[in-house]
């Protein structure tokens, strides 16, 4: 197993809950480079519902992915976002480690736990996309898999 690492980039405008139209940015990192390709999925846990975030470029190389879900009308979630294990999906894409090019790159990876500064709440507005803010995110909404 591959060590993978989950982090959220964005923040919610509303104190540690996400409103409607906002969006919930995760990067994902690999332990080494892969080459990305077709529209992967990585699957939120919010509430009971499974939400897919899609990957958000098309071709792109290096160790680090980004995918983004758009917080819905009628979403909740009042403990937090999680990630249920091996959530990662390819969806007709591909994730190739770059050391030969034709190996697939290992997706599993454990569970993130429900995160209670991340919760969703679809029926609150949020402010004009103008005053939407993206900021780094530490280690709440993160995991290392080492494959132990």
């Amino acid at each position: 197993m591959r060590e993978i690492i989950f982090s959220t980039t964005t923040t919610p405008l509303s104190g540690d809950t996400y409103g409607l139209g906002e969006v919930i940015e995760v990067r994902v990192k690999f332990i080494a480079d892969v080459t990305v390709t077709g529209s992967p999925q990585l699957a939120l846990t919010i509430g009971s519902a499974t939400k897919q975030a899609v990957y958000r470029v098309k071709h792109q190389s290096g160790p680090m992915g980004s995918f983004r879900y758009e917080v819905a009308a009628g979403d909740m979630d009042e403990d937090g976002i999680s990630i249920a294990t091996d959530a990662l999906s390819l969806n007709g894409g591909t994730i190739m480690e770059n050391a030969d090019g034709t190996t697939a790159a290992d997706l599993r990876h454990d569970a993130v736990p429900a995160d209670s500064s991340r919760k969703v709440n679809g029926g609150s507005q949020v402010p004009p996309s103008d005053t939407r803010r993206t900021a780094p995110f530490q280690g709440l909404l993160s995991i290392a898999s080492d494959g132990s």
